[in-house]
């Protein structure tokens, strides 16, 4: 695919690709190609009420550590990246 890029975009300059933490054979993937993590990110959903209270002046506010059942973590993500010459 990266040959194909260079071929038919040799303009590009860098090829980017977004992959979460738990698609171990991906990141093989885009390790062995030469791809480098720019970015990471963790990824939050709530209730809208939940957060709404939770801002609420005065309202009781769950620690960093705590798990509360109004948050839950959906996973962690990278962005990386590879310049397009240094690609195999």
């Amino acid at each position: 695919m990266l040959a194909r890029i260079r071929s038919e975009q040799p303009q590009a300059r860098r090829v980017r690709t977004g992959n979460a933490f738990s698609n171990a054979p991906m990141l093989a993937i885009n390790d062995a190609l030469g791809f480098k993590a720019i970015h990471t990110s963790n990824e939050w959903q709530a209730h809208a009420a939940a957060v709404r209270h939770a801002l609420e002046p005065g309202a009781d506010r769950p620690s960093r550590t705590s798990t509360t059942p109004a948050l839950v973590r959906e996973g962690d993500a990278t962005i990386s990246e590879v310049p397009v010459q240094d690609a195999p």
